[in-house]
């Protein structure tokens, strides 16, 4: 329903322990799309990550080093730009 409203137009899914012979971790997930995640941010997109506070860690890493090679956000701007998003809601 949410994709039919245009409300929700992206979904990636990952999961570590549905397959052991296939590990997929969120952050795997944000390696992989890091231009479209960051297009969408940049564009007033949000991004919802469910799963521990070990693995958002993990996220929250990927996503910096994203930032820092796609969009050379350096000396901590990576890291302003991402607590700005998460003060945002």
């Amino acid at each position: 329903e949410a994709k039919r409203l245009k409300v929700l137009t992206h979904v990636h899914t990952a999961f570590s322990r549905d397959d052991p012979f296939k590990t997929v971790y969120v952050q795997n997930r944000v390696d992989e799309k890091a231009r479209k995640i960051l297009e969408l941010l940049e564009k007033g997109g949000h991004l919802y990550v469910c799963g521990g506070a070990a693995m958002a860690k993990c996220v929250r890493k990927a996503l910096l080093q994203s930032l820092i090679f796609l969009r050379n956000l350096r000396d901590g701007k990576a890291d302003a730009y991402l607590d700005a998003l998460s003060a945002e809601g």
